[in-house]
């Protein structure tokens, strides 16, 4: 993008501050007892089919009051603040597969779910299993600090099964109002966002292991931010990856500096039944350390999955390799960079696709 031609401040509802929203409760939705009872029924219908997550279609699982109430909330999410809180799903009586049910379930009322590793799974469990975030360059698997980032989806969700005995706190922070901070304090540096950066490939099997592209972009009105630290620091240290400039450095810093003051950003505890959804377009989201219970199904547990939307935004055509090569809106496009289709992804997304009304 042209200098030029840079948007500066930028308004829209979802550049939020913290401070402004944390008494408020608008991007809260508890389910009635209507709702809850509905779930917990399909869900018992669903267990009773015995269907393979990836056979499933909404009549597995069906919602006739919530799931259209779940459409409303996801135009609430795209024009709105960017995120949402669902409370009240019936999982804190479920065991680990029957709670993996619910959030497939409701899930399919959200949008396509995506692949999110090499082992090609599109429901991924959040717990602590020991694993050095330094090393994986993810943090789904340990208790360590995560730093701000978007996941490359349209939507990511987490549905609580267990929170933490302590911290794990999830906090969310609008990159709009971070952009529009670093506009004021440093227009030269909103420059160097919009151009490309080196983001690393997780995917074990590929030939070029990193893929450019700006942190900031804009198209038809719509905002947009890629954005994960430590994956940019590891591209630019790769062989025949371009280095970051000081420049770029000192860009990334302060978007991890804004992102993280206390006025910015939102602090919320996840309780079991919570799915919290974040638009990865115009929210960046860590999470604090966390300490677990010692009995084992005591211990904090999530359930991510990671959604293609059919009211998704246009993309720049300069985020085209990291949403897997689609920037248009409502298709399906995101997930693991890498990854190929497996026999049954492939169907599965196109039945999802046309129940949703998406372009597959």
């Amino acid at each position: 993008m042209h200098a030029s031609n840079l948007p500066c401040e930028l308004k829209s509802p979802s550049a939020w501050k913290g401070t402004e929203l944390v008494g408020r409760d608008d991007w809260q939705y508890r389910l009635t007892d209507a709702e809850a009872n509905e779930v917990e029924a399909a869900f018992q219908h669903f267990a009773d089919r015995r269907i393979a997550l990836l056979e499933a279609a909404q009549s597995d699982f069906p919602l006739p009051t919530l799931g259209p109430k779940l459409a409303t909330l996801l135009e609430k999410l795209e024009r709105g603040y960017g995120f949402l809180l669902i409370r009240g799903l019936p999982v804190a009586n479920k065991s680990p597969e029957q709670a993996r049910l619910i959030a497939w379930g409701v899930g399919m009322y959200l949008g396509v779910a995506l692949p999110q590793n090499d082992d090609v799974e599109m429901i991924v469990d959040v717990r602590d299993k020991g694993y050095d975030s330094a090393v994986t360059l993810r943090g789904n698997s340990s208790k360590d600090a995560i730093r701000y980032h978007v996941d490359p989806c349209d939507v990511v969700g987490l549905l609580c099964r267990r929170g933490a005995k302590a911290g794990g706190l999830s906090l969310v922070t609008s990159s709009l109002a971070v952009h529009n901070e670093i506009a004021r304090r440093r227009p030269d540096l909103l420059q160097v966002l919009y151009r490309p950066f080196p983001f690393i490939k997780l995917a074990k099997s590929e030939a070029v292991p990193y893929y450019l592209s700006p942190i900031y972009g804009f198209r038809e009105g719509h905002f947009t931010s890629q954005f994960y630290a430590k994956r940019i620091y590891a591209a630019s240290e790769l062989p025949n990856a371009p280095r970051l400039t000081d420049a770029q450095r000192e860009a990334i810093e302060l978007i991890e500096t804004i992102a993280g003051d206390p006025e910015l950003t939102l602090p919320m505890t996840l309780e079991a039944g919570d799915l919290q959804l974040l638009s990865n377009h115009v929210i960046y989201h860590s999470r604090t350390e966390f300490h677990d219970h010692e009995e084992a199904d005591r211990k904090r547990h999530l359930y991510r999955l990671w959604f293609a939307t059919r009211n998704s935004r246009p993309l720049p055509a300069t985020f085209v390799d990291a949403y897997n090569g689609s920037t248009e809106p409502g298709t399906v496009r995101g997930g693991y960079i890498g990854w190929k289709f497996p026999e049954k992804v492939g169907p599965y997304q196109q039945r999802l696709s046309g129940e949703l009304g998406l372009a597959a």
